[in-house]
């Protein structure tokens, strides 16, 4: 057959049984796709040579090994159309795999790729079980490890594959000595006590990054850099670290609508606006405390807000004044101590409070996986309540003692990518001058789980709040719970996501959160999410009852070096008249959860 090209456009078809293999294969990276014009026959079969060759060792990527790929050619007077047919045959499983590596090594440190056996075969699974391997090696001494060779052996007559993973160890390497240069201000011992390993210990990157976190958690380093010096068999780790400055003062501002809401003219109306924060730094005071904070922030606005129907109520804006001493090593070096000082007015949804808290915190130091921390203070303040007939106003004095102990399995604390997370707090919260002693429970559970790559992250979640009083009608309203915004259910105001009387939140004595959020790297630098989460606030101790207030959503992510930062914008599943608005939109810093 002859055929006329005189510059003609070419198209491409792709015909398979399965609709899978249309996903499998990239239609625009083919040769015939990419280069659209041909002189002569010979240079288009030559590209569909190459798509071929180049299907066809896709295709045995997943699994396709008896692939076979033809092709048609047909010209529609106007362009020559290339139909490729693609035969996938039967797809392959794993049947075997094996590591030139000791297999009771393997066992003891748990790396259990025979997960992957009786699975279709998968070219991302051999890119799993590398680095697995590699992890595996790399925390035990054998930095410079490598797989050198991977046998991949596929039966025809069985349709199944074996893997075998030759890997290179490489020189076993042991730790030597470690320096720490930079400090000026602070006690090395401090420094030193975060240290896990001792000259001749097995070489372990785990226990550097490990190490590289505490040290950011104590806050007094702008920077921390970390690096490995091979001498030999051993490798020596030099720490140098920039202290922040002895002085410092800090601004800023920010557009927020943090602890309150734009809401409706015909409800609650509250100012968005700018912050203003300021604030002055003492660091290093001495051998009694390393650090002292004081700081101020509000928003620099008055107005009239109106606050039920047609009530105006005149409210002066959020302010916030606090002074902190740090202490890094207290009671016999065990905790890190925090003293405070605050006094605040704030606004929320149903109330002004108005008021200062003193108190201290115990943070229990050098615990890998999990941390213990106390809180002790005082609150005394005053609490306006505002109601369709009435402008209460009553003083509250609290003693409370916070107890949290924080489980912390994840890979890491800032972008996590497998592990979990559980904290449980009790606060037994006393009232001084009133009949309003309360229990506060809030347990919060979260797994990071890892699907098919580390860059897609599946978390669910879930979060249980519970207050034990005698009567709901002794609670403070600031002491009642809520669900709904950015902190909470996305796709709801802040305390919106319950029941909702005269335009108010009425809150509860329990809360019930659950969520699942599906995470996706594009890149080192952007990401998305998808979610779905939803909410019970209920009257009883334990929300066992009353309506789910659902919501969906999805946010975009930005991966900077102080963590990422997302927007997110949720839609409530059944939007209340008049009450809910289409979307919400945040703004933060850090995930959720």
């Amino acid at each position: 057959m002859i055929l006329s090209f005189n510059a003609k456009i070419t198209d491409t078809a792709i015909f398979s049984r399965y609709s899978s293999t249309k996903k499998i294969i990239n239609k625009n990276e083919l040769f015939t796709c990419k280069k659209a014009n041909f002189q002569n026959i010979d240079d288009l079969l030559v590209n569909i040579q190459k798509d071929t060759e180049l299907m066809e060792k896709t295709l045995k990527f997943y699994g396709f090994f008896d692939a076979k790929v033809s092709h048609a050619i047909v010209n529609n007077k106007f362009k020559y159309v290339v139909k490729f047919f693609i035969n996938e045959g039967q797809r392959y499983k794993i049947s075997a795999i094996s590591c030139n590596l000791d297999s009771k090594f393997i066992l003891e440190n748990n790396v259990n790729y025979q997960k992957y056996i009786g699975k279709n075969f998968n070219i991302l699974y051999i890119s799993q079980m590398e680095q697995k391997v590699i992890n595996l090696l790399d925390d035990n001494g054998f930095p410079n490890a490598k797989i050198s060779k991977i046998d991949i052996v596929n039966n025809p007559l069985k349709k199944n594959v074996s893997i075998k993973l030759i890997c290179d160890r490489g020189e076993k390497q042991l730790f030597g000595e470690t320096e720490i240069t930079g400090l000026q201000n602070t006690n090395p011992q401090l420094i030193e006590k975060f240290i896990t390993w001792k000259p001749g210990d097995t070489f372990s990157k785990k226990q550097i990054e490990f190490f590289k976190n505490k040290i950011a958690e104590l806050g007094l380093f702008s920077d921390v850099s970390i690096s490995e010096v091979k001498k030999n068999s051993k490798i020596n780790i030099n720490i140098v670290l920039t202290e922040d400055k002895k002085y410092a003062l800090e601004f800023g501002l920010k557009f927020t609508t943090s602890n309150n809401i734009n809401y409706k003219n015909a409800g609650i109306k509250k100012l968005k606006g700018i912050i203003t924060h300021v604030s002055w730094i003492n660091s290093n005071l001495g051998k009694q405390m390393d650090r002292l904070i004081l700081s101020a922030e509000g928003m620099p606005f008055y107005e009239k807000h109106k606050i039920i129907n047609a009530i105006t109520r005149n409210i002066s804006p959020d302010y916030k004044f606090k002074v902190e001493l740090l202490k890094n090593e207290f009671l016999m070096e065990r905790y890190r101590c925090n003293y405070y000082a605050e006094q605040s007015q704030k606004w929320f949804n149903k109330y002004i409070k108005r008021g200062f808290v003193i108190g201290a915190s115990l943070l229990q130091q050098q615990r890998e996986k999990f941390n213990i921390s106390y809180k002790l203070f005082i609150e005394n303040y005053k609490l306006k309540t505002f109601s369709e007939n009435t402008n209460d106003s009553n003083m509250f004095r609290f003693t409370n003692f916070e107890y949290t102990l924080d489980i912390d399995m994840r890979d890491n604390f800032i972008d996590p990518v497998k592990g979990m997370r559980s904290v449980f707090s009790i606060t037994p919260e006393i009232c001084l001058n009133k009949s309003s002693n309360i229990l506060m429970i809030d347990i919060t559970h979260a797994f990071y789980i890892p699907l098919f790559r580390e860059f897609n992250i599946f978390v669910p979640w879930c979060r249980f709040k519970s207050i034990l009083s005698k009567s709901s009608s002794l609670l403070p309203d600031d002491k009642m719970l809520y669900s709904g915004g950015p902190k909470s259910i996305r796709g709801y105001y802040i305390d919106f996501a319950g029941k909702v009387e005269n335009d108010i939140p009425t809150g509860g004595k329990s809360v019930l959160e659950l969520g699942i959020e599906l995470r996706k790297k594009f890149n080192d630098t952007w990401g998305g999410c998808l979610f779905v989460e939803g909410a019970r606030v209920c009257d009883n101790v334990v929300p066992t009852n009353g309506k789910f207030y659902n919501a969906y959503g999805f946010g975009i992510r930005y991966y900077s070096e102080l963590g990422p930062i997302r927007v997110d914008i949720g839609f409530p599943f059944h939007k209340r008249r008049s009450i809910d608005s289409f979307a919400q939109i945040s703004i933060s810093l850090g995930h959720r959860f």
